[in-house]
Order: C-alpha cells, then structure tokens, then sequence
C-alpha cells in the first residue's frame, strides 16, 4: 500500500444522504455563518490534488475542479465510499461527509500523517467510537466492500473491520470539536442560534 499524501489521494465528500431526521432537507445546502456545509467541507479538501463528490444523480450542479461520481449503488455511506473507490484515479481516498461544519484542513492534514505502511484506512476515535464517515480508505478495501454488499448489511465499518486498520484517538484534542456532527434540526440550531 502506498502512504497517503496530498497527491496519491482523491479528497472525496460525501453527499448523498437523505437527510431523515433533518426533515429530508440536503444538508449540504445548511449554512454556518456565510458559508454552505458544501463550501466548508470542500475548502477542508482543497490540498489535494483531486477532489470529488460522491452524490446521488443531478443533486448538485456542476463545480469547478471538483469531479462528481454518481453513486452506482444507493445503499447509503457504504455505496459512496464503494463509488468513490471505483471511479477515482489515485490509491487513496479521504473521505469526509457534508454535515460536519467545523472540519478544517489542518485536521485532513493530520489525519494524513497518521497512516502507517501495511494499514489499508485510517480513522478518528472520539469517546471510543470509530468514524468511519472521515478518514483514509485505500482501494485495497475494496475486497472487503465487495464482499460485503451481497450480504444486505451496509454499516461501513462491518465491511472493513477485518481489514488491517488504524485508529487515532482524537477525544480532547482540538480536532474532536472539528467533527461534530449535524443530524437534527436541535443540532443546527445550536450552531446557528447566537
């Protein structure tokens, strides 16, 4: 497996989801401040040396310098992730999803850093939970994705956990507030109400 870097990575969003317990509103349309989460999310990517969306058909118009892959299974984050690995160019992924509107690249930059040689991913732990939503997927996962679509069970993390995998605790670090995560309407507002 080749390390990660800036160049032999595609930095891939992921915006797809329905948006549920949102009242279905497309999360990447929510604004913090002046910016969309779409706008944040994709600044946090923009070092890299390809950036890509990973969406549903026709869910955003076309931006400059951003390739867009349509997701070939809508089966939720395993099916973009599954995309995004098919179509892209490079050896690697970051993936990071539309609805985390602190992230910052200086966190991706980290995250980077983090891999080890013989690991095929990399993720953040907070609290003891794995995000499996923001971190570094090799296209060597891909075996371990495919292998797992048949079954009907499309939590990411039951497709890679056989995978040799790298977990950095982030809980209290200041990369922890970086990934709050927005799924309700209650979480929203808390970061838009003064």
């Amino acid at each position: 497996m080749e390390l990660p870097t800036n160049q032999n990575t595609t930095g891939v969003l992921l915006s797809g989801g329905q948006g549920k317990r949102m009242g279905y509103c497309k999360k990447h349309e929510l604004t913090m401040g002046e910016k969309s989460f779409l706008s944040i999310s994709l600044d946090a990517l923009e070092g890299f040396h390809r950036r890509a969306i990973s969406t549903k058909t026709d869910l955003l118009a076309p931006i400059d310098g951003v390739e867009q892959y349509e997701d070939l299974l809508d089966i939720g984050p395993l099916g973009g992730i599954y995309t995004a690995l098919k179509q892209c160019e490079t050896p690697n992924i970051f993936v990071l999803t539309c609805d985390i509107p602190y992230v910052k690249k200086e966190f991706v930059n980290f995250m980077l850093g983090q891999m080890k040689s013989g690991n095929l991913g990399v993720f953040p732990v907070i609290h003891n939970r794995v995000n499996v939503l923001c971190g570094v997927y090799s296209k060597e996962l891909l075996p371990h994705i495919e292998a797992r679509i048949p079954t009907g069970r499309y939590a990411v993390i039951g497709a890679i956990e056989t995978a040799p995998l790298q977990y950095v605790d982030i809980t209290g670090t200041e990369y922890e507030k970086m990934l709050f995560n927005v799924n309700t309407k209650a979480e929203y507002e808390s970061i838009t109400q003064p």
